[in-house]
């Protein structure tokens, strides 16, 4: 069990690289499995009942998951606040922790929560 360096853009960062290695293992195999092998089937339909505040956060480097299908969750949910982390892979809350603080703070903030 061990993350590709190509899902986050900072690879070549020893550290996050061995904290993403050691997340995977304390998370146990079947977790990591399940986790890679999870299929998007690309049905939105269950979206549009979501009522509560909703944030959708996606990287623009991640190779997990498109920012074009982020953006079309955003698009489904009604109300919905859609953000991009910039020069970030698929791994935000380690790579950018700032930047999606700041987006998170402002997104409470918004929403009043």
């Amino acid at each position: 069990m061990h993350w590709h360096p190509r899902y986050i853009l900072r690879a070549r960062d020893s550290v996050l690289l061995q904290r993403l290695q050691a997340m995977a293992l304390d998370n146990g195999k079947e977790v990591f499995l399940r986790q890679l092998a999870t299929l998007r089937d690309g049905s939105y339909a269950a979206l549009e009942r979501i009522a509560c505040p909703t944030l959708i956060v996606a990287s623009d480097a991640d190779r997990l998951r498109s920012v074009e299908e982020s953006e079309e969750m955003a698009r489904r949910i009604p109300s919905a606040r859609f953000d991009i982390v910039r020069d970030c892979g698929h791994m935000t809350p380690l790579e950018k922790p700032q930047a999606l603080f700041f987006i998170l703070r402002s997104w409470i903030e918004e929403t009043g929560l």
